[in-house]
């Protein structure tokens, strides 16, 4: 046995450890161990090393000495490399589990955009949960055409809608466009009236299919359901802090709009938990509108 073992060229192990070395590499990014890339890297940069010592003399060492910061820096590409590829598939074992089929990186992004309108051409019932609704209710706005031909053959809508009346409004738009102090000139209470008109306009001729609830309290997230998905987007406040008086709306807006919106689909616990949030939201509402009533 020894006497095969010492017959078998040095080359042939230094192959063979380097191949290991790159198996454990390839182990530990789909295990996310990062011992095993460590010891893998090792085993890789041992046989590199190895290998060349077949065919590199004592007198051939000095001339190699410029060449150490290459190999030194191909392994930190290579560790980097692999390093970058884990977090990536942590992050897609993170979405997997949590049920995330998409994320898109604004409500302006145009792929956002399609899958909203393929959303809602397949759609029977629609929630949506919207400061003023304006894509979705105001005229001409990017998602109305579609939204109107989804009532026209007979699909549910419910509404989510912040008070135009309530405070939470008033410091919403006082913050977008703090150089307007008329409300009825501001851009967001424009909006709110447009979405209304055109939702009064549809629960008029198609009734109970349309259900419209005024929230008293700023919704946290930017919510649009159907039975299959759900695309959530989380409101914030976190304009940037050299905004000045009189900067234009359209700027506001793109800040507000530029933040991620998760996708999840039907299978996922989010997706219940979220649709419950909205049906329970309309119930808190409506006791509040009734109470409110009862102490007139």
């Amino acid at each position: 046995m020894r006497s095969f073992l010492r017959s078998v060229p040095y080359i042939y192990y230094a192959y063979s450890v380097g191949f290991l070395g790159i198996l454990l590499i390839i182990i530990s990014v789909a295990t996310d161990t990062g011992v095993l890339q460590s010891a893998g890297i090792a085993l890789f940069a041992g046989a590199f090393v190895g290998a060349g010592f077949q065919y590199v003399t004592s007198s051939d060492l000095w001339k190699l000495q410029g060449n150490v910061e290459g190999v030194l820096s191909l392994l930190r590409d290579v560790s980097e490399q692999a390093t970058s590829l884990s977090k990536d598939l942590r992050v897609a074992r993170v979405a997997e589990r949590e049920g995330i089929i998409a994320i898109f990186p604004s409500r302006d992004d145009e792929k956002f955009v399609g899958e909203v309108k393929e959303q809602v051409r397949e759609a029977s019932e629609l929630w949506v949960q919207s400061i003023t609704g304006a894509d979705f209710f105001g005229s001409g706005k990017v998602f109305h055409q579609a939204m109107r031909q989804f009532i026209r053959r007979g699909g549910t809508l419910n509404a989510l809608l912040l008070n135009p009346d309530s405070p939470d409004f008033e410091a919403r738009r006082r913050m977008n466009q703090p150089d307007v102090e008329e409300k009825l000139k501001s851009i967001l209470y424009i909006d709110h009236l447009q979405s209304m008109a055109t939702l009064e306009e549809w629960k008029d001729a198609y009734g109970n299919r349309v259900k419209i609830a005024l929230l008293e309290s700023q919704p946290s997230c930017w919510v649009f359901r159907t039975s299959q998905i759900v695309l959530l987007q989380q409101y914030h406040n976190g304009y940037p802090d050299d905004r000045q008086e009189g900067d234009d709306f359209e700027t506001y807006r793109k800040v507000s709009h530029h933040f991620p919106v998760l996708q999840f689909s039907s299978n996922s616990p989010h997706f219940t938990s979220i649709s419950n949030h909205l049906v329970r939201t309309v119930e808190i509402q409506g006791r509040a509108r009734r109470r409110s009533r009862t102490r007139r």
